[in-house]
């Protein structure tokens, strides 16, 4: 009876751990799609939907990332002021 009671209650200690795993695991993959959805179909700088840049922009979103907002200038312009003293900012830069 002893013997029973204990592999009934690791079974039980078991399936609830291993149910807080799957479950931690499909939110991590539930966020993952959410920000892979929100990268496709949102602009990284400016937030607008591609729907509407697909509507009224010539050459559409993939042109409006690429060209009017492009993530590595604004890299690039965070690295550098990353690398420039704070007292040497200028107007735009301290914005």
């Amino acid at each position: 009876f002893d013997f029973s009671f204990f592999l009934i209650l690791i079974v039980i200690v078991l399936n609830l751990a291993f149910g807080i795993i799957v479950d931690t695991f499909g939110q991590l993959r539930d966020e993952k799609q959410r920000m892979d959805e929100d990268t496709l179909t949102c602009c990284l700088i400016c937030g607008q939907s591609a729907s509407l840049f697909d509507r009224y922009c010539p050459g559409g979103f993939a042109a409006h990332v690429e060209g009017g907002h492009s993530m590595w200038q604004y890299l690039f312009f965070f690295v550098y002021l990353h690398h420039k003293e704070d007292d040497e900012y200028t107007g735009q830069e301290s914005y």
